[in-house]
């Protein structure tokens, strides 16, 4: 459940871009439907609970999801946030790639939110803040650069801070 909580903004991001090419609102409401879903899943997650550990390369990497009360309400609220950002989505003149960056910001978040150890932390907290640099990087080109050095820099300061 978890892995699909967060693969959904992954899925959807890679669907919206491709169907906002013809259409800006069809793009619109696929995202819309795609971020809808990880709500669905987690308002019931929490009786249950749930440890995934997803192997990406064999005895090296792992990542590691946990639900824990913390991580879900920060999730909820996040996958609530992100609903009503794409909704208005649709209503304004929002092009393909921002469908792209923010689908692809949100499930980094969702990432960070349901991540179990650190390695994976960093991993889903680097996701999110290099695409979500790409939300304004349209319209505010210097201030997504700044962005995108500050993220740098806090980037490996956690990671220096991880490792010490």
């Amino acid at each position: 459940m978890t892995f699909w909580v967060i693969a959904s903004y992954f899925l959807g991001g890679i669907v919206a871009y491709v169907l906002a090419r013809p259409s800006r609102k069809i793009g619109a409401f696929v995202a819309l439907l795609f971020s809808i879903y990880p709500l669905y899943a987690l308002i019931p997650a929490l009786d249950g609970g749930f440890y995934l550990r997803f192997t990406v390369i064999p005895y090296h990497l792992h990542l590691s999801f946990r639900l824990t009360l913390l991580g879900w309400f920060f999730a909820l609220i996040a996958a609530t946030l992100y609903s009503l950002s794409l909704f208005s989505a649709y209503s304004e003149k929002r092009d393909s790639f921002f469908l792209l960056s923010s689908m692809f910001s949100a499930g980094g978040l969702m990432g960070v939110f349901l991540a179990a150890d650190y390695l994976t932390l960093f991993i889903f907290f680097e996701i999110m803040a290099f695409f979500s640099a790409f939300t304004f990087i349209r319209e505010h080109r210097g201030s997504a650069l700044k962005y995108i050095i500050y993220s740098l820099v806090g980037s490996y300061a956690f990671l220096a801070a991880l490792l010490v």
